[in-house]
């Protein structure tokens, strides 16, 4: 699976999760305030790229939503996109938590 994520800390979870549950991880992309690219951009990347057999998205916002379903529509590959209602309340809950960084940091290894 590959990722692309307008958030950071989603990319490093997804990653973890995916590594935890045996799904298999290829390829990640952060794509921050999406300033010279946006998400269809990289979409079209993975949909071309052999290695992605399945594509996850977590977007806070959509630039172009009818490319992008157009471009769904255009592969066989499974796409999952999640998206927040409203985003500003979790980017303050991040803000304000004091992480234990030890255990945060401490590598994940599947049972």
């Amino acid at each position: 699976m590959s990722i692309i994520s307008q958030s950071g800390g989603v990319v490093i979870d997804g990653i973890r999760l995916l590594t935890f549950e045996n799904i298999g991880f290829n390829k990640s992309i952060s794509i921050g305030n999406k300033l010279n690219l946006n998400e269809c951009d990289y979409l079209s990347y993975f949909m071309s790229d052999p290695e992605t057999q399945m594509i996850g998205m977590y977007l806070e916002n959509f630039t172009d939503g009818r490319r992008l379903m157009a471009l769904a529509q255009q592969t066989d590959k499974p796409i999952v996109i999640l998206k927040p209602i409203n985003p500003r309340p979790v980017t303050r809950l991040h803000s304000s938590i004091q992480p234990p960084w030890p255990e945060m940091t401490r590598p994940l290894t599947p049972p």
